[in-house]
């Protein structure tokens, strides 16, 4: 950076007033960024700039490239020798090196309606429901959405995973109408063979359950109401076909015991 900017920097904050840590409180950096500005070492980035700009009360044309507040009959004369650099308010020590990296600030911004975005010079991650996951480093992004998944090295896409197409279900809806009215009409079984659409929860959960390897997804109380209604019509065991029910809340727990066990998940203490 320019060493008569840095100089700028160094006379207006003086003029305001501000020692280096408390400029630095106030634009969230570390000392040592603002240290670095006003040696010529490290540039502020254009947010970094207006800021200083308001906390000064001037233009960001006269921070940058105007004249210093206690020179200003200097402004039409031709360039001076630059003065040497000011010295730092305090010595830095290794520790304070390695804890601040003069990085630059990150801008952060969460809502319901954008989601998530997080940018930095060179880097942006991007999180919503609309727009999937964006990453971008440099050249290279990363696409998480809808379609797949998208990566691009130095602007040329490399890979592209698409979104798996859905296997067709067993039509078992189709199957339980078709056939509790072949049994209602051509035996009038209409009773009990409307027990068959209880198959379609069962069947749907099973398949749940199944592809999510989740034994909880199971709705084995619709099972339980199964069972006690064809020992009751079929087998007039309404007595003591009702301890069924007392399954379900033996069900559940080691259904959740299951679950955690397979996904390696620890219970909570």
């Amino acid at each position: 950076m320019d060493q008569a900017i840095a100089n700028r920097f160094y006379e207006y904050r003086k003029k305001s007033g501000l020692s280096q840590e408390e400029l630095a409180a106030r634009l969230g950096i570390s000392r040592q960024s603002v240290s670095k500005w006003e040696r010529g070492e490290a540039s502020p980035d254009t947010a970094n700039l207006i800021r200083l700009a308001r906390i000064y009360g001037v233009s960001l044309d006269d921070l940058v490239n105007g004249i210093t507040p206690d020179e200003p009959e200097k402004a039409a004369e031709p360039e001076q020798a630059e003065p040497a650099p000011p010295e730092p308010e305090q010595p830095e020590t290794p520790a304070e090196e390695s804890s601040a990296a003069d990085e630059e600030k990150t801008d952060v911004h969460i809502s319901w309606k954008d989601g998530v975005h997080v940018e930095e010079p060179g880097t942006s991650v991007h999180i919503s429901w609309q727009d999937g996951v964006h990453v971008v480093d440099g050249k290279d992004e990363v696409h998480i959405g809808a379609n797949g998944v998208t990566v691009t090295e130095n602007g040329v896409p490399v890979k592209k995973h698409s979104k798996k197409k859905k296997h067709p279900e067993f039509p078992v809806d189709t199957i339980v109408v078709f056939a509790f009215c072949y049994l209602g009409l051509a035996h009038g079984w209409w009773h009990p063979a409307w027990l068959l659409f209880l198959l379609i929860p069962i069947v749907h959960g099973l398949s749940d359950a199944i592809r999510k390897r989740r034994f909880t997804v199971f709705p084995f109380p619709v099972l339980a109401a199964a069972a006690f209604l064809c020992l009751g019509f079929f087998g007039g065991l309404w007595h003591p076909g009702w301890l069924v029910f007392l399954l379900i809340p033996v069900y559940y727990p080691v259904a959740f015991w299951l679950d955690r066990e397979i996904s390696g998940e620890e219970f909570e203490e």
